[in-house]
């Protein structure tokens, strides 16, 4: 099935099993939002008469939204772009999916486990830099429990790679295009790239609302949050371009299992 035929191909298909997917990521946060909401309660006087499970269950509709707005994006633009999803394909034209998966497998992990360890390199530079932060940041990894190890890979993997992969950055490519070529052929070089790093650099921004619950937004705070998420961003963003967007959903779920090993290590240690 050729990039115009998948364009054409029913929406509903193109949409449904990554919007599950994606949903599911955000099911996944559900123990460590619970903890976090519980938290900030025992920190209000007159905390809402409202239970928690009723504010944890309210608190991922806006991630849901956002989730269905971003794969509805993708679903509609991505393949006019040769921006591709196996399991798209799998769904529309019954195209192989695990073939497809275990041939981006290598490269996808193994480019996971090096963006592990630059952040890792790069994060104990921007210690000195932090000052008592520093402390307060280090312990603020999701990776401390089986649930949050889940939760991150399947959220961090998935549901972020939706938003800011599949929805963002198919978006700002297609506006690009739009602009500069006319919706001609198909997006140059220069015009992903572009997307690629700005579709990073909010990436990382969008980091800063959880930061700033734990620390004040300095300089070097808002410095490492940018660079750290924006640097794994530019990876994850190329091999979306280059490969599939599940390649860049390994490469981000591997990051995560490298952090969790980290994690187990210090505590063994």
């Amino acid at each position: 099935m050729t990039t115009l035929s998948l364009s054409q191909a029913p929406f509903w298909k193109k949409f449904t099993p990554l919007f599950v997917a994606g949903a599911a990521g955000v099911v996944a946060l559900l123990p460590s939002i619970s903890a976090t909401i519980e938290r900030q309660l025992e920190r209000i006087p007159t905390p809402p008469p409202i239970p928690l499970p009723v504010l944890t269950a309210l608190s991922v509709i806006q991630p849901t939204l956002l989730v269905a707005g971003a794969v509805a994006i993708g679903a509609a633009l991505a393949p006019r772009l040769g921006l591709r999803s196996h399991i798209v394909e799998k769904t529309v034209a019954n195209r192989p999916l695990l073939p497809a998966l275990k041939a981006e497998l290598p490269l996808a992990a193994t480019l996971g486990v090096i963006g592990f360890g630059v952040i890792a390199m790069l994060d104990l530079l921007f210690r000195p830099l932090l000052g008592e932060a520093a402390l307060a940041l280090a312990g603020t990894g999701q990776h401390a429990t089986v649930l949050g190890v889940l939760g991150a890979m399947l959220y961090g993997g998935i549901t972020e790679e939706l938003l800011l992969r599949w929805g963002l950055m198919t978006l700002l490519v297609w506006i690009g295009w739009q602009v500069v070529q006319r919706g001609e052929d198909l997006p140059r070089p220069a015009l992903v790239w572009s997307a690629i790093v700005l579709a990073a650099v909010l990436f990382g921004l969008g980091h800063l609302p959880a930061t700033s619950a734990v620390v004040p937004l300095t300089l070097p705070v808002v410095a490492r949050a940018i660079l750290l998420n924006g640097l794994l961003g530019v990876v994850f963003g190329w091999l979306y371009w280059r490969r599939s967007l599940e390649s860049a959903m390994l490469a981000h779920a591997m990051f995560h299992v490298c952090a969790a090993i980290l994690a187990l290590i210090g505590r063994l240690g």
